[in-house]
């Protein structure tokens, strides 16, 4: 097995070249109100976000991740320094911290990314399974997936509702360009009919109200992993 220092020597080009020289802990906060130490705190953070870069190709940590609990609320924080700063408030987001996380491929708006993510997902699952964008609600293969696919049917039915949703005209446009069935069903005139059920508007939510529909698809998932793995040992036991 290749450890994980070298691994990181096998990717040493450009693309991972994050650790800037402007990046010591004298130079990692834009104040002399940050201390050296918490400076170094945020420099040891950054190098876990490196290893984990390394090892999955993107700085997408889940909210809720059991490997690194403190890593994933350290993500959270950043994205939440930079919102601040944006705004002009009080903040502990540098210049110099942005130029190192955007050097890792950090994304600042999570969701779009993760949301697109899940859609090349679906795009592969339909070109495996002949045409067919219906995940199974137990899906042990890819359990998010099949979260996020029932997550999009409930907010386009909210769109068609007139509520709030977290789903966008441009969304619902990605979507219908795969074919996407919004009823589940696998009749395709009965997925045509389901496709002219309301008209695409865009409304406006929160950030708030996508951080709950997010936290609400990991538990789900979580979930229907135990429901998947409760179900194949209980298969086994009756074989």
């Amino acid at each position: 097995m290749i450890s994980r220092k070298r691994k990181k020597e096998d990717n040493n080009d450009d693309r991972y070249n994050t650790r800037l020289p402007s990046l010591s802990s004298s130079s990692t906060s834009s104040s002399p109100r940050f201390r050296s130490h918490q400076a170094e705190g945020w420099m040891s953070k950054y190098e876990e976000l490196l290893d984990y870069r390394l090892q999955f190709g993107h700085c997408l940590v889940p909210n809720q991740y059991s490997d690194n609990p403190s890593l994933a609320e350290w993500v959270k924080r950043q994205r939440y320094q930079y919102k601040l700063k944006g705004m002009g408030k009080h903040t502990s987001m540098s210049n110099d911290r942005i130029i190192a996380l955007e050097k890792l491929g950090f994304v600042w708006n999570s969701h779009d990314a993760v949301w697109e993510e899940r859609l090349k997902e679906l795009k592969e699952f339909k070109h495996v399974n002949h045409g067919d964008t219906n995940v199974p609600s137990l899906y042990p293969p890819n359990p998010q997936l099949a979260v996020w696919v029932k997550r999009q049917r409930r907010q386009y039915k909210f769109l068609c509702e007139g509520k709030s949703t977290t789903i966008t005209k441009i969304r619902v446009n990605m979507l219908r360009e795969i074919d996407f069935s919004w009823s589940g069903r696998r009749n395709k005139s009965e997925q045509r009919g389901g496709e002219q059920l309301c008209e695409t508007e865009s409304y406006d939510f929160s950030e708030e109200e996508e951080e709950e529909e997010e936290e609400e698809e990991e538990e789900e998932e979580q979930n229907n992993s135990k429901k998947s793995g409760l179900t194949l040992t209980t298969k086994r036991t009756m074989a």
